[in-house]
């Protein structure tokens, strides 16, 4: 498995380099984590590829990260583009869920290392989920890959079973957006569930804590946000009910 960062315009990927996940030096988990690992018993996080892409100096906006399921093989393309990581950080490991959306899936071309250079797709994707983990965790680690071998699934306990259960499989009415919307605002369909919900909080129509989940970004990223925007940020009862109900589901209370 390889990580690639490409620059995309709207269906348009086009390779830079490649880039690193893991790693406490370079890889792009721990730089945008470091500042909140404390050596807390647990921990369950989230990494939209935004943020990552943040941590990594380049523009979400023009940019994304691709994995590469299948880098050596002949004949063969499986590239799949990187959407979110969830973890669940003990203190010395982290078992990790990664987000992906399908690009092509054992795609059949005479010169794989031509095609993946520069490629436009523009059909139709699924949703997959890929569990590993990271040798590394809240209190020590190096943060790299599991050791790779014949087994190298990711082990979940109960508590974070329940975290993984909690955010990749919510409770959801989903929405349908058609395909021209997508083109003619040049945004994707987690932006635009990221502006209604700025929107809905606006009209007061939704909690903080409730349009931060619709959003699905972390409450300071979100009322950073917010601010940008000069949205007044309030935060009453309601919200804190619904803070302490997922700190209970989760666990942490």
């Amino acid at each position: 498995m390889a990580l690639r960062l490409y620059k995309k315009n709207i269906h348009k990927y086009t390779y830079l380099q490649n880039i690193p996940l893991a790693g406490h030096k370079n890889g792009l988990i721990f730089r945008s984590l470091k500042d909140h690992l404390n050596g807390q018993e647990q921990w369950g996080w989230h990494l939209s590829a935004a943020d990552l892409l943040n941590a990594a100096n380049k523009s979400p906006d023009q940019h994304t990260i691709v994995i590469d399921l299948k880098p050596s093989e002949t004949n063969n393309v499986s590239l799949y583009e990187l959407k979110d990581v969830w973890g669940f950080s003990y203190y010395a490991w982290t078992p990790v869920a990664l987000r992906l959306e399908t690009l092509f899936v054992d795609y059949k071309v005479p010169n794989p290392k031509n095609f993946k250079k520069s490629f436009i797709h523009n059909g139709d994707r699924e949703q997959v989920h890929e569990f590993l983990y990271l040798q590394g965790g809240t209190g020590s680690g190096a943060w790299n890959w599991g050791s790779v071998g014949g087994v190298n699934g990711a082990l979940l306990w109960p508590d974070a079973l329940k975290f993984f259960s909690y955010k990749i499989m919510p409770s959801t009415v989903p929405i349908e957006i058609q395909r021209e919307v997508l083109n003619t605002t040049h945004m994707t369909p987690e932006e635009l569930k990221r502006e209604l919900a700025v929107y809905l909080f606006q009209q007061g129509k939704l909690s903080f804590g409730k349009a931060r989940e619709m959003a699905d970004m972390r409450a300071w990223d979100f009322q950073f946000m917010l601010g940008s925007r000069n949205i007044p940020v309030h935060y009453d009862v309601e919200d804190y009910e619904e803070d302490r109900a997922t700190l209970k589901e989760l666990g942490r209370l």
